[in-house]
């Protein structure tokens, strides 16, 4: 059970596990290839809530209705004889609740399963500019000082499965011979090492989505306008890439990390000897306001254009945006992002 956290290659290797099965050992076949969701969804009673569910409406008894199909997957995987091992990936799993994840452990125990948790953990400062370009992508208009909580994460796998079978892991020590590589010694089999994805983004392309969320635009509740808000976004990260000779955002921009941090570290250290250091000062808030001066007329332009959207340069960032943002036709885009991932 690879429970992320967030931001340490979970994607990556998710890809690299993509229609695993040999040797008796399968990559559990729920319909998506990161099994958050769905684990999410049969583990939670917060399932309701899950941001996806929400930004495409989903009404309850829809979400009912795949936490059914969702643990009929999961019971047909587990029923299968010819199966040894099954690797299960998400790093929403870990976002369970302390009582959802001893629940999970116990289900799986009810059944004579042995759990083994695999849980990578990330530097805080590192972490926190890796999770806010995420939480921005996805729709965040602040940023706030943010908190890893990394026991909090495990705390009911460690309760419920016994911490013989947790596993923790430094991500910076698992990159440097190439994560891959170093999660199939992991998970006892040979992974494909594949593209990495969710690459980091430029500071034009954090700031231009950064300023679009906060526009008086209404860019969830309902798949349509999702899909719209999504793509716009992508739009921008593949235009405002480091390939398009954009810089990789410096991680100055997030020093966004709470204090209260500084417990589970003491924590993490005492308990799984993981060491990482405390900067002895507080996390200062960013104004949305500094992000404006990081994108000139020039490349605001030649983006406007590429989207076939005019560009006007008497009016602000986000007098433009809320004005081509409605105009903007998601079918057009698509066959933009069609070509654009061609060439990736």
């Amino acid at each position: 059970l690879h429970i992320g956290m967030h931001k340490t290659g979970t994607t990556s290797i998710q890809d690299s596990f993509y229609g695993l099965e040999t040797d008796g050992i399968r990559y559990a076949r729920f319909p998506d290839v990161n099994h958050s969701l769905a684990m999410y969804t049969i583990f939670s009673e917060n399932r309701y809530e899950h941001h996806l569910w929400k930004s495409n409406n989903f009404t309850k008894n829809q979400i009912d209705e795949r936490k059914d199909y969702f643990f009929k997957i999961l019971e047909e995987e587990l029923s299968d004889n010819s199966i040894t091992k099954l690797v299960i990936s998400g790093e929403d799993i870990s976002a369970l609740s302390t009582a959802e994840q001893k629940n999970l452990c116990s289900y799986f125990q009810l059944k004579n399963i042995i759990v083994k948790v695999v849980y990578i953990v990330r530097e805080p400062y590192n972490w926190s500019a890796s999770s806010m370009q995420q939480r921005v992508k996805g729709g965040e208009k602040e940023l706030l000082a943010v908190n890893p909580f990394y026991r909090r994460r495990i705390a009911g796998f460690i309760k419920g499965c016994g911490i013989e079978n947790i596993s923790i892991y430094k991500y910076e020590d698992l990159v440097k011979h190439g994560l891959i590589k170093a999660f199939s010694e992991i998970i006892g089999i040979k992974l494909k090492e594949k593209k990495r994805m969710n690459e980091s983004m430029t500071l034009e392309a954090f700031a231009l989505i950064l300023i679009l969320n906060n526009l008086e635009l209404v860019t969830t509740g309902s798949s349509k306008k999702f899909k719209k808000k999504q793509q716009f976004v992508d739009s921008a990260i593949n235009f405002f890439s480091i390939k398009n000779g954009y810089t990789k955002i410096s991680t100055e921009y997030f020093d966004t990390v709470h204090k209260d941090v500084k417990e589970d570290l003491i924590w993490m250290k005492e308990q799984f000897g993981i060491s990482y250091a405390l900067k002895n000062h507080d996390a200062k808030k960013k104004l949305i306001s500094e992000f404006n001066y990081s994108l000139s007329s020039k490349d605001l332009n030649a983006f406007f254009k590429f989207m076939k959207l005019p560009y006007n340069n008497n009016l602000s960032v986000k007098e433009n945006l809320k004005a081509n943002y409605l105009k903007y036709k998601t079918n057009y885009l698509t066959s933009i992002l069609r070509r654009l991932f061609k060439y990736l």
